[in-house]
């Protein structure tokens, strides 16, 4: 989008409890959600794989995910998507 905001999202994937964690930044006004999409290439867009209980940044979390999301996420074919009112489709 032209929104002009940016943000960071570091995960991290332990494959023996296959937990993934997250840490997720932004400086979106008024977020009214976030989530993982996927799987997609870059600039495509993707079903939701992850709805985050809270679009205000930081979002934090972890949960339990299947290999082939974890196997997603490390080949860059996921992203998180910021939504607002005005950018119903991501402000990021």
């Amino acid at each position: 989008s032209n929104s002009g905001a940016t943000g960071t999202a570091v995960f991290a994937y332990d494959a023996k409890t296959e937990i993934l964690s997250w840490r997720i930044t932004h400086n979106v006004q008024n977020p009214l959600t976030a989530d993982l999409h996927g799987p997609a290439e870059p600039g495509a867009n993707a079903a939701v794989l992850i709805p985050f209980p809270t679009a205000t940044s930081p979002i934090t979390g972890s949960q339990k995910v299947s290999d082939k999301l974890a196997l997603n996420l490390m080949n860059d074919l996921t992203y998180v998507a910021i939504h607002t009112a005005d950018l119903p489709l991501g402000a990021i």
